[in-house]
């Protein structure tokens, strides 16, 4: 039994998807295998006006693990006045337009 990084559905051993948001599962290595024809750059921020550097760091650290290290292209971060901001891109599949992803080409 897994449980899904993005949704927290359980899914059962021999699958490699999830049932609920199609995220691909981790393979035995503890990276998630992607289909290349459905890859795409993707991102997640963590920012936070009240929160310490320390705490939005180790957030973007932890869910860059869960992604995998095969997955993650960068994490960068940056400040304005006392708002910190930490985004972690990595390679992600299946629909594009779902929310915090990028858009597709000659979307608006």
């Amino acid at each position: 039994m897994y449980r899904c990084n993005r949704c927290s559905s359980d899914i059962d051993d021999g699958f490699d998807r999830c049932w609920n948001c199609n995220e691909a599962v981790p393979s035995a290595s503890g990276t998630a295998t992607l289909d290349a024809s459905m890859v795409f750059a993707n991102f997640r921020t963590f920012r936070g006006v009240f929160a310490s550097w320390p705490s939005l760091f180790a957030d973007a650290a932890r869910f860059a693990t869960e992604v995998g290290r095969d997955r993650v292209i960068s994490i960068s971060h940056s400040a304005d006045r006392s708002d910190g901001v930490v985004t972690v891109w990595y390679w992600d599949e299946g629909d594009p337009s779902r929310d915090g992803a990028l858009p597709t080409m000659g979307s608006e």
